[in-house]
């Protein structure tokens, strides 16, 4: 009897284990320009690589990097960086509160620095979807930014 009070508890045992995941590997997929700077700000925290931007003038436009191409935020610090320049820009993040052109209003990220980066101040931080970061500019003729996740 003891025999088999052992044999299935270390079974249960290796079923509860079995279904236990890590929540770092679970990909967030979520809408961010309906939430609160300080909400935005947690979830795109750590390294991003840029992958392509698409849109612009010509709607369907997409363009990729001719350098690989990151971006680091921590806090409200942000960082752009590539492997032909290092670093470019390692400034300040501004958070402003805003009306979009699409109607409604938002928190959008934005940063000054007098050698440029990806994007000038006033884009809206859109969504994350299976680790893909879209950053969309606040302007007609937008260009969205596209950035996957690196695992730390």
């Amino acid at each position: 009897m003891k025999k088999m009070i052992l044999i299935m508890t270390a079974m249960m045992s290796f079923v509860c284990l079995a279904q236990c995941n890590n929540a770092d590997d679970e990909p967030v997929n979520m809408v961010l320009y309906d939430q609160p700077a300080s909400s935005i700000q947690q979830y795109i925290q750590g390294n991003w690589k840029y992958v392509y931007s698409l849109g612009g003038l010509l709607a369907n436009n997409k363009t990729y990097p001719a350098d690989n191409s990151y971006m680091r935020i921590n806090s409200n610090r942000i960082v752009f960086t590539n492997e032909a320049q290092g670093t470019i820009v390692d400034t300040t993040i501004v958070w402003k509160y805003e009306p979009t052109i699409y109607g409604y209003s938002t928190s959008t990220l934005g940063y000054t620095s007098a050698k440029g980066g990806f994007f000038p101040s006033g884009c809206i931080v859109e969504h994350i979807k299976n680790d893909t970061l879209v950053i969309v500019e606040n302007w007609y003729d937008p260009v969205g930014y596209y950035f996957s996740k690196m695992k730390s």
